[in-house]
């Protein structure tokens, strides 16, 4: 299985990792949206992960910048913390 097969097949638990990590660091400011938020980060970061996984599949690194690029600017619109990409 290479690195891109095993990302995918492992998307959610990754995205569940990473929504958990980001709770635990600043959660009084993820609290605020509640159980209902909290099942939208999951189901957004999994599609993230997805898409940056055919990313590298595709052998085109710009995709992938540009991408993290765009949730860059996106993130920031939505005043998330500076560090949760």
């Amino acid at each position: 299985m290479d690195e891109e097969d095993f990302i995918l097949s492992h998307s959610e638990e990754i995205a569940a990792q990473t929504v958990e990590l980001l709770y635990s660091r600043w959660g009084d400011y993820w609290k605020r949206f509640g159980k209902e938020g909290k099942q939208k980060a999951l189901y957004d970061t999994s599609q993230h992960v997805r898409f940056l996984s055919e990313a590298l599949r595709s052998g085109e690194p710009v995709l992938f910048h540009q991408y993290t690029g765009w949730l860059k600017t996106l993130f920031m619109g939505l005043d998330f913390p500076p560090d949760t990409l």
